[in-house]
């Protein structure tokens, strides 16, 4: 070989230019990948098929009621690719007052089928810590995330969940057999953005990441209302049905209790008493916190038939007296001249609220034909949609860094050797 030849190839600056032309790009592309497979196990993604965005209400112990942007009598709306929420109805269009706190909210629901299946959506509060860890067949399915995983990280409250169980008007239906699932829930819809599937709620966390900021819990915007209005414009959605949590004002007349109707939101007056609390069979006392109504008769007034599902604060008497707790549904069916009695629509349990501390504050529903496969669908992420593996991504980039470095240290000795063994 020519000694100037081998001079060249010998030379650190081969060696240099070797490790500038293959050697670092291979290294980068693969360290570049390891970083993103790494980052995007960490965010989730959003949900194969996203259920419709609710209307829905914050409490007055939410950062972003405090702060001013929006009130806690307002029926909000999601502002999507946003920070904050719409105020989409003012309270004043429901009679309400600054002072007043929106606390259930309902679309009418008219004409569902007996027979017609679905789940049960709903949110917390801040107290709640859920009772079971995520579903395994949810898990496997891409959504791992429930009540639990996200109270550990205290960040529950401005979510919404699905639970595994479906149900009918009549009540939660059994299992069938199936040994698995059931008796849990998945998240299908953040405080904040995971691919716009979120609430426009503080604080602005990720599902994966711990609430805290200098190892400070951050306040949360609790979720107290919301409901699946079709319509993108106040004149749309009514009638509207919601309560209000019980007034501070001793001699104010109304109940936490009853359930009130506006037929058209668009504008002040029109709102009007649907039941009271005693013809539910309420106590004053009593604080509606999740609301879904079935008006099948005359769209606002009570007929025969119409029901009520709910859940009711913590501390109502009610449930005292029932030996029930604040995560689990009730529901009243409304006769003429028999009043029915309330009845439990789905304990706690069957949702994965079973702890004393657990309350459920916002109810909603999806129509549904199998609560694992909805979860599945509608729930959100840890892997795109359709499911691929991250870790298989993960590996090639390991792959890539590990082959790369080797054929990079090979032909370096190759080509060393391939001098040496020249004359």
């Amino acid at each position: 070989m020519d000694t100037e030849l081998r001079g060249i190839f010998m030379s650190t600056t081969w060696n240099r230019r070797l490790r500038r032309g293959f050697c670092v790009p291979a290294r980068l592309l693969g360290i570049a990948t390891v970083t993103g497979a790494v980052l995007d196990v960490a965010r989730a993604d959003p949900p194969c098929q996203a259920l419709p965005p609710p209307k829905y209400s914050f409490d007055f112990a939410s950062p972003t009621v405090g702060d001013g942007d929006v009130a806690a009598n307002a029926i909000l709306a999601v502002t999507p690719g946003g920070m904050l929420p719409t105020e989409f109805i003012p309270g004043a269009n429901l009679g309400l007052s600054p002072s007043d706190d929106l606390d259930a909210l309902s679309p009418a629901y008219p004409g569902v089928s007996p027979a017609a299946s679905f789940v049960i959506l709903f949110s917390v509060d801040r107290n709640t810590v859920g009772s079971v860890p995520p579903d395994p067949e949810a898990i496997a399915l891409g959504a791992p995330y429930n009540v639990s995983h996200q109270t550990e990280r205290h960040q529950a409250a401005g979510d919404q969940y699905l639970g595994l169980e479906l149900a009918t008007r009549m009540g939660v239906l059994p299992r069938l057999g199936r040994a698995r699932g059931g008796n849990n829930n998945v998240l299908t819809r953040n405080n904040w953005n995971e691919g716009g599937t979120d609430f426009n709620a503080k604080p602005p966390t990720p599902v994966d990441v711990f609430n805290s900021l200098h190892r400070v819990i951050e306040p949360q915007d609790n979720v107290d209302a919301m409901g699946n209005f079709q319509g993108d414009n106040p004149g749309a959605i009514g009638p509207v049905f919601y309560s209000i949590r019980k007034p501070q004002m001793p001699r104010d007349p109304r109940s936490g209790a009853d359930i009130f109707v506006d037929l058209d939101p668009s504008a002040s007056g029109g709102e009007q008493l649907f039941l009271r609390g005693e013809d539910i069979g309420l106590m004053t006392q009593d604080d509606i916190d999740g609301l879904i109504v079935f008006d099948d008769g005359v769209v606002g007034v009570p007929d025969n038939g119409d029901q009520v599902v709910f859940t009711l604060r913590p501390g109502s008497p009610t449930l005292i007296a029932m030996g029930l707790g604040p995560a689990d549904i009730l529901s009243f069916t409304f006769t003429p001249g028999a009043p029915e009695p309330i009845m439990l629509f789905a304990a706690a349990l069957m949702l994965g609220v079973a702890d004393p501390q657990d309350s459920i504050d916002a109810l909603d529903l999806a129509f549904c034909e199998n609560g694992l496969g909805c979860a599945g669908q509608n729930g959100i992420r840890a892997t795109a949609c359709p499911a691929v593996s991250e870790w298989g991504f993960l590996v090639f980039a390991v792959l890539l860094v590990t082959v790369g470095s080797l054929i990079c240290r090979h032909l370096k000795v190759a080509t060393l050797r391939y001098c040496r063994l020249q004359p």
